[in-house]
């Protein structure tokens, strides 16, 4: 892939790292130390505040100022920053910047430490940055030839502030001086001021368009120059939405560009690719597309064999020295050194393709974020990655030559990757990358139990993984990397921790060629989890139930956004368990057959002459889905977690002498939780989920208060232990109140907290009270405060109205009326009664926001 040339600097006062790139040939590979530039506007450092501040570094000042022209591009950078803490002479102890010797020359202004009214001069004497040359992605096979310039400064104090100045000069040969530039927020925490300054010669056709996040610039045309300025005071880095579609976070920045439109940046690139797609006569590829030729009549034939070429083949290396990155190699160079980037490879592709007769083009994507492109300004920095789009029959297919494992074209799918730019004479715009629906699952996980040997017995057990397309690309790549030994052993782990359930004795690895899949078999043997109650077994069959949450939105900017779907995505699972003691079974579980969260969710599950068989899929229908439909979502998929299936054996058939080792349980209430729909009656000879008689369903069994309680505990223990979070919370709350389970003080801790550092609203809540009161840990005022302050940032009510609370009174916090009025109007808009109370008694009669409190329903 080839480098962004995004300029906005992440977690600034952290580490300083210029991430501009640019093309060009006047440069160096030592800074240059020089004064300030004088078209740039000197601004003073802010003074740092005298009220306590949180977190290892403040910003002070963080100001981008710009000056672009047909010759060079001057990037100008003054970054300022206090150091609050000891973690903070850390995070400034060692300031570096990056740039590419090739294409830029670093101007080196100022290092200062400002200590009170004392400025300390860090490049007095002679004293200069170091500079070192690594390959920071050498693990991943990239080689860019940056350079770093380190510093690290002497007597730093915590109260100092450092102030650094520098300017990055650009040229660019390889795109005929077009100029961009993309200036945005970055830095953690508030910032005193920022500030983006950026101006050029008024003759050229500069366009700009501001984000969301930002004021409207101002601008000023005079001298035949224009100036576009934003200026911020005392600004936070706006927070996307969580679980939305790119093209939402695209906040707090604002962006310069020298194109027209899309397709004049399509034209000029075009030229790039063009004249090193070339197969030269007599060449070693020009055999080699002979070759491919005469064994392949058929275009979608030569097409897949010029693919798995480039693929198998050539290795990947990026490489980034070549006028800033942006320059392929020749299509001869990359096959004789067998090894070549993204642009080499798609290079090579395309001279194959268009030697065997197949329209092929060079195209442009964002593999990481390029949904919303066409509604943001065209500039080279947008793109990471570049692949083929060929045309075969008249059917458009997308090939990326840096993958491994292509076997079959109907299996390739349109990547998810919103928009690419192809590149052809002339130019042309944006083409919509739209994955359809997959027609056939990519995951198809089956498992078959013999289990007719009782229900204590050792069952002899297959389960088979089989992966189609896209996941069978993976597979292979993964079994072409490792070896087999090592990959088989990494199976059995995950199948250990997967299913401890299941003891593996073989495995089998095979692809399956005609299906362009690869089926991974395990054969083991099984112990069945069955209860036992007074009136029946149990058997809860393991994953049957649907999984899923909606992640919480706090307010701010597009919190209205629609919320992302895995897409395209077709999973398939299904279960055949022979069961014990003939066919006098009930099962607990209905069909399912919904559509939630963009999601297409079936199960059925029934029993025949004392087969249980349980089929699930999960299909996504569309990249995303709105936010109007997220507590509906939210609230079914609470619903369908609870909805296992499991089978009951009756007590009339059981065989006393093979239970003595399955544990009796004493089931509970289930409190504070509706129960889920239970269709518990005899078998009919077809099937045995069928509602239950009336007499049975007002008729409370042990059976029935487990299917209640010990069904949704199991489902929590499960979810808990993969990592989510709402289950850690509601399995922390069964272990302090013994909900079906036997009270551990402990254990609940425990899960609390890991509910909490995941993040859970509710669980921080909870722990923050603890934390408070010293309930279970020890008492700290400090974590309380920092767990209910995240808490309402993440939108709970309860948090919401204890921050306010915590400002009203002066909790670990200073008093601010207006703060806690704002917190607790958040929490009383929530229906949060204790917060309308806490207004009532702040606000005089009939003031807004004691009206707003009463208003609420």
């Amino acid at each position: 892939m080839f480098r962004v040339l995004r300029r906005a600097l992440a977690a600034l006062g952290i580490t300083v790292a210029a991430l501009a790139a640019g093309q060009g040939a006047h440069a160096a590979d030592q800074p240059v130390y020089a004064p300030q530039p004088a078209w740039v506007k000197a601004l003073p450092v802010p003074k740092p505040s005298t009220a306590p501040e949180s977190g290892p570094v403040k910003t002070l000042l963080y100001a981008e100022q710009t000056r672009m022209t047909p010759e060079v591009d001057e990037y100008f950078y003054d970054f300022a920053s206090q150091i609050l803490s000891p973690q903070g002479l850390a995070a400034l102890g060692n300031l570096q910047i990056t740039w590419d010797p090739a294409t830029e020359t670093l101007v080196i202004h100022r290092l200062h430490i400002l200590r009170g009214d004392q400025i300390i001069d860090l490049l007095s004497g002679g004293r200069k940055f170091a500079v070192i040359q690594r390959e920071t992605n050498l693990d991943q096979a990239m080689l860019d030839g940056r350079l770093t310039a380190t510093f690290q400064p002497e007597g730093l104090q915590v109260g100092d502030v450092v102030d650094l100045a520098y300017t990055l000069e650009q040229r660019d040969p390889a795109l005929k001086g077009y100029s961009t530039h993309f200036a945005g927020l970055g830095h953690a925490g508030v910032a005193s001021r920022v500030y983006f300054r950026t101006i050029w010669p008024s003759a050229l056709p500069i366009q700009w368009k501001e984000a969301q996040g930002l004021r409207p610039p101002v601008t000023n045309i005079s001298g035949g120059m224009t100036e576009v300025v934003v200026d911020e005071l005392d600004i936070e880095t706006p927070k996307p939405p969580v679980s939305a579609p790119a093209r939402f976070g695209d906040l707090g920045n604002i962006v310069f560009s020298q194109y027209r439109d899309w397709a004049e940046l399509s034209g000029l690139f075009a030229p790039l690719y063009d004249k090193t797609a070339v197969i030269k006569p007599g060449s070693p590829l020009k055999a080699e597309a002979a070759r491919i030729a005469a064994a392949n009549r058929d275009p979608r034939a030569r097409a897949l064999a010029a693919l798995r070429l480039v693929e198998d083949q050539v290795r990947y290396v990026y490489l980034g020295m070549n006028d800033g990155g942006l320059t392929p190699a020749d299509a001869e160079v990359t096959w004789s050194r067998r090894f070549g980037d993204c642009k080499g490879k798609t290079v090579l592709l395309v001279a194959l393709l268009r030697e065997l007769g197949i329209e092929a083009e060079p195209a442009l994507v964002n593999s990481s974020g390029g949904d919303g492109l066409d509604a943001r300004l065209p500039m080279v920095g947008w793109f990471d990655h570049a692949i083929v789009r060929a045309r075969i029959a008249g059917k458009t297919y997308w090939f990326d030559g840096t993958r491994s494992g292509d076997r079959n074209l109907d299996s390739l799918v349109v990547p998810a990757w919103g928009w690419a730019l192809p590149l052809a004479a002339g130019g042309v715009p944006l083409e919509k990358l739209v994955p359809q629906p997959l027609t056939e699952p990519t995951s198809d996980e089956s498992t078959t139990i013999d289990a007719s040997g009782g229900i204590t017995a050792p069952a002899k057990t297959r389960i088979t993984w089989l992966y189609r397309s896209e996941l069978a690309v993976a597979v292979r790549a993964t079994l072409a990397s490792t070896p087999r030994a090592d990959y088989e052993r990494a199976l059995r782990e995950a199948m250990g921790k997967r299913s401890s359930w299941f003891k593996v004795d073989a495995i089998d690895i095979r692809e399956e060629t005609s299906a362009d899949a690869v089926r991974i078999t395990f054969d083991g043997t099984a112990k069945l989890d069955w209860t036992h109650f007074s009136d029946g077994d149990v058997y809860r069959v393991p994953g049957t139930n649907f999984g899923g949450q909606v992640a919480s939105r706090q307010p701010g900017f597009n919190a209205d956004a629609p919320y992302l779907v895995p897409y395209p995505a077709y999973n398939h699972v299904s279960w055949r368990i022979v069961l014990p003691f003939g066919p006098r079974y009930s099962l607990i579980g209905q069909d399912i057959d919904r559509t939630v969260a963009g999601l297409a969710l079936k199960r059925t599950e029934r029993i025949d002459a004392g087969v249980l068989t349980v089929d699930i899929t999960l299909r996504a229908l569309a990249p995303e889905y709105p936010a109007s439909e997220a507590d509906d979502a939210a609230q079914t998929w609470r619903d369908l977690s609870r909805r296992d299936v499991a089978v009951v054996l009756p007590p009339a058939t059981t065989a006393p002498a093979l239970v003595t080792s399955i544990p009796t349980v004493t089931a509970k209430p289930l409190t504070g939780r509706p129960a889920p729909a239970l269709n518990i009656a005899p078998a009919p000879p077809a099937r045995t989920s069928s509602p239950a008689p009336a007499s049975a369903a007002n008729s409370p069994s042990a059976v029935t208060a487990y299917a209640e309680t010990a069904l949704g505990l199991v489902s929590d223990k499960a979810g808990a232990a993969k990592g989510d979070a709402a289950a850690q919370y509601r399995l922390s709350q069964r272990l302090a109140h013994g909900d079906g389970i036997e009270k551990d003080p402990a254990q609940a801790m425990s899960w609390l907290q890991k509910a909490a550092a995941a993040g859970n609203p509710d669980a921080e809540v909870a722990l923050a009270e603890a934390y408070a009161s010293g309930r279970g840990v020890p008492a700290d005022t400090g974590k309380a405060l920092a767990l209910v302050r995240s808490a309402a940032d993440h939108g709970a009510a309860a948090g919401q109205r204890r921050l306010g609370e915590a400002y009203l009174r002066g909790e670990g916090l200073r008093m601010d009326l207006a703060m806690a009025v704002s917190w607790l109007q958040k929490a009383a808009d929530q229906g949060d009664v204790e917060a309308r109370r806490e207004l009532e008694q702040i606000a005089p009669s009939g003031s807004a926001s004691t009206t707003a409190a009463k208003q609420q329903p």
